[in-house]
């Protein structure tokens, strides 16, 4: 009993995260993702019955399911990021910073501009977008780019997610 009940207290809590965050996000940012959380939980005690199973599922969003980074946070990225000398550890950096973080447009486009290759600047710009709490803002990133196929490569990635 104890058990189930410790989890059925996770996914009350996981349901009134979810949705609270859902709520300061807008309605058309968030697109379901075909995967799903499936918990159960076992009541079987004291009759010998077998007991019941009881299932909740808690959908996981694609896009973006938490807040941007606030300022004081995304300060410190930067600072963690500009400290690396090397374009490559700066990137795994990156990339480990954005699948725990959210983030605004116009953060991910003070994070290209720590790259001086074009081409890490797509994948970083990639990379970010699903991370990204204001997806409708993307098309400013592209002044953050100086040639127009890696404005239409982005653009193309952009077209293909949605």
């Amino acid at each position: 009993m104890k058990k189930s009940t410790t989890l059925l207290s996770a996914l009350f809590f996981a349901a009134i995260s979810i949705n609270a965050q859902n709520k300061s996000t807008s309605n058309n940012e968030i697109k379901n993702n075909s995967s799903t959380l499936t918990a159960s939980s076992d009541e079987g005690a004291g009759s010998g019955s077998g007991g019941s199973s009881a299932s909740t599922k808690l959908s996981q969003t694609e896009i973006a399911p938490c807040a941007a980074m606030n300022s004081i946070e995304f300060s410190s990225t930067l600072s963690a990021l500009e400290s690396k000398n090397f374009s490559d550890s700066k990137m795994e950096l990156a990339k480990q910073l954005a699948n725990n973080n959210c983030f605004s447009t116009d953060q991910v486009y003070q994070l290209m501009k720590l790259f001086a290759s074009e081409d890490q600047k797509v994948e970083l710009a990639k990379y970010c977008y699903m991370k990204t709490t204001d997806q409708k803002n993307y098309y400013q990133l592209n002044d953050g780019f100086a040639y127009k196929g890696s404005i239409d490569e982005l653009s193309a990635y952009i077209k293909a997610k949605n």
